[in-house]
């Protein structure tokens, strides 16, 4: 699918104008790394999936988890979808974050399923190099799209609610999770420009932390002190 659509090579232009729109200083080497990325996808393992696996995408059943909202399914590298885990619902209006425990159970889980289809992700180097490929991808994805969006003021993600997550706050969090995931040096440029935003624009913007899903809150609440009460 990647071969085959121009998403990625548009968001990476994208990506470059939003900098000169905001006055931010492009690093080295940044144009070559966004080629980079939207050209290996046409080498990545891939898949048959629903293409937009969020948590309003899904119904809880007693029978189990149904998955509704193919318009977006279709073979796509498999590292894509696998990087909801690590940083959850690149493409989704209902971000918040999640304890770390539990990114790390989802991403065992759905590793141990995948690699009985994909036994090449069961290497460790194979798997986090796809993990940092796709959190490349969906961070200039983010950042193509609100970036000038949200230069000028913030609003919530799903414009039909006042409540919950913001644009800035979740912009702001694909910046300091891609931060993380792209230490081991595959897209320096990438991860300078994202050290930048956070520094130079996210900074500016004084909002609030992007909040833990609220079951996940409330289950911590719920949680027996050290009496046991």
């Amino acid at each position: 699918m990647v071969g085959n659509e121009p998403w990625i090579e548009r968001n990476g232009r994208e990506f470059l104008a939003a900098f000169e729109a905001d006055g931010i200083a492009v690093p080295v080497g940044l144009a070559t790394e966004l080629r980079r990325i939207a050209t290996a996808g046409d080498q990545a393992l891939s898949a048959f999936t629903p293409g937009d696996p969020c948590p309003y995408n899904a119904l809880v059943a007693p029978g189990g988890v149904h998955l509704i909202d193919f318009e977006l399914s279709g073979h796509l590298p498999v590292s894509l979808i696998a990087a909801y885990c690590r940083s959850p619902f690149p493409s989704c209006w209902c971000v918040y974050r999640m304890p770390d425990e539990v990114l790390a159970e989802v991403e065992r889980a759905f590793r141990t399923e995948i690699v009985g289809a994909l036994a090449q992700l069961a290497d460790d180097a194979v798997w986090e190099a796809g993990m940092r490929w796709a959190t490349a991808v969906w961070t200039v994805d983010a950042t193509a799209y609100w970036l000038r969006r949200v230069a000028a003021a913030d609003g919530p993600m799903q414009p039909k609610r006042s409540t919950g997550p913001t644009r800035r706050q979740v912009l702001r969090y694909r910046w300091e999770r891609a931060e993380e995931v792209l230490v081991d040096g595959d897209y320096p440029a990438v991860r300078d420009v994202v050290g930048a935003l956070l520094r130079q624009v996210a900074k500016k913007w004084e909002i609030l932390t992007l909040p833990v899903y609220p079951a996940f809150a409330r289950s911590r609440e719920r949680r027996p002190g050290p009496s046991g009460r």
